[in-house]
């Protein structure tokens, strides 16, 4: 049984990809290729949410009211002499 992968990765048979009307063919290589590039947006949107002036070159009004540098507190280390 010959497969094929035309999806992404997605292997099928080759009768099966052949025998699927040419539109439905069509409208699944659309699909696929819309996935693909909201893939990339979402990738990209995600590096953005990421950022903030401790990382990159925005300002420090930029990070906004919910991001708070986290604080370290120096006595919850045991010292040891």
């Amino acid at each position: 049984m010959e497969t094929v992968s035309p999806l992404d990765g997605i292997e099928l048979n080759a009768v099966d990809w052949v025998e699927t009307p040419q539109s439905v063919q069509e409208l699944v290589l659309r699909l696929l290729a819309e996935n693909r590039e909201l893939k990339t947006r979402l990738s990209w949107l995600e590096e953005q949410t990421k950022q903030n002036s401790q990382n990159s070159s925005r300002p420090p009004s930029g990070d906004g009211f919910g991001k708070k540098k986290p604080h370290i507190v120096s006595n919850l280390v045991p010292h040891i002499e």
